[in-house]
């Protein structure tokens, strides 16, 4: 994704897409619910740790999300 000025990514925003590797700019602090619902293909997501969700689908992802400093 590129930076300019993306503060958050919606709901269901990558949902049943193919999507394998996604890096998330700094500029991110907000991912809406299931963003990443039923991305099969996901193997990899990097983000900044200044990023909040509630959403419990991300949190179970766990093993996927790499933070970066």
């Amino acid at each position: 994704i590129d930076e300019n000025g993306f503060t958050s990514i919606g709901s269901y925003c990558f949902a049943n897409t193919i999507i394998k590797e996604i890096v998330l700019p700094q500029s991110l602090s907000l991912i809406g619910v299931e963003a990443f619902y039923k991305c099969n293909n996901l193997v990899k997501i990097k983000c900044y740790s200044n990023v909040l969700t509630s959403d419990e689908y991300l949190l179970s992802l766990g093993q996927l999300v790499e933070f970066l400093s």
